[in-house]
């Protein structure tokens, strides 16, 4: 008797003939599978790049900060009205008490680069100059009168003040041993070429090539030195033959002549102007009276 033959039996035993895909269909596939590549390496590269952006501008913006908070403008030192020039405590740790507040005069010594005094009680400057470099280089020094007459560290009360920080701070300078414009041989203006080389004037002059000491007097041939400019080395001036007295002392003037000087030196020779500017009558103050040079 012969068994019954399963149906399923009777179709595994016939040939199968396998179905393939479409025409096209792998190279889709493939095509599907870069795709799905490239998408995820672009996301992780995106990824590092956000990452890598946040290291580098988190402290950028912590910096700014920083510095934002420590910019301040520096405070006006010298207004129209003259105010008092005070010294700053930082500049005076190491004052020693016997010339603390004294009207800083030559006895001290004390130079634009180098200076160990406060500037004297009630100092009125009359005249302000700027020289260096740039940054902490640049040094400005003022010009004035200090302190009661007679009481001064000399017998006179001219006096000096210099500042490194645009004004914040001041230390006293060795000035000049004279009198204010009130005298023909007094001093009112400054001017520096360099830090070592300078000029006080009007009416007088005096110079220096040691930033504040020694101050030496110079020669004006009997006349008023109206105005002092200094290029590199080199000093020009403009006299005058005035008869204005005090502060103008510029005023009454009927004749003017351009002298010139280099720094340390005390000779000073006239420079060829044309005559127009030779002959001029001038009856204002000194502080509008002297013709510009240029």
């Amino acid at each position: 008797m012969t068994s019954p033959r399963d149906e399923i039996d009777n179709w595994l035993e016939h040939g199968v003939t396998p179905l393939y895909p479409p025409s096209g269909s792998l190279d889709r596939i493939r095509r599907r599978a870069r795709q799905r590549k490239t998408r995820q390496a672009t996301i992780a590269a995106a990824g590092c790049a956000v990452v890598f952006a946040g290291a580098v501008v988190t402290p950028q913006i912590i910096a700014t900060g920083h510095h934002r908070a420590q910019v301040t403008p520096p405070p006006v030192a010298i207004e129209p009205s003259s105010p008092a020039v005070q010294a700053s405590p930082s500049q005076n740790s190491h004052t020693p008490p016997s010339v603390a507040g004294k009207a800083t005069q030559i006895k001290q010594r004390t130079t634009l680069t180098n200076s160990w005094t406060r500037p004297p009680d009630r100092f009125e400057p009359t005249s302000v100059t700027f020289v260096g470099a740039g940054g902490r280089s640049v040094k400005g020094a003022v010009i004035g009168q200090a302190g009661t007459p007679g009481h001064c560290a000399t017998s006179v009360c001219t006096s000096l003040a210099g500042t490194s920080d645009y004004g914040r701070s001041w230390f006293g300078v060795s000035a000049p041993v004279a009198p204010g414009p009130t005298s023909s041989a007094g001093v009112s203006q400054l001017r520096f070429a360099t830090l070592a080389d300078g000029w006080a004037y009007g009416p007088g002059l005096y110079e220096t090539s040691h930033g504040g000491w020694p101050w030496k007097p110079e020669d004006t041939h009997g006349q008023h030195v109206i105005d002092v400019e200094a290029v590199a080395r080199r000093a020009f001036a403009v006299f005058g033959a005035c008869t204005g007295t005090g502060v103008d002392y510029a005023a009454n003037c009927t004749t003017y002549s351009l002298w010139t000087s280099v720094a340390g030196s005390r000779t000073w020779t006239p420079v060829s102007v044309p005559s127009t500017y030779q002959q001029l009558t001038s009856t204002s103050p000194a502080s509008s009276a002297a013709p510009q040079l240029v």
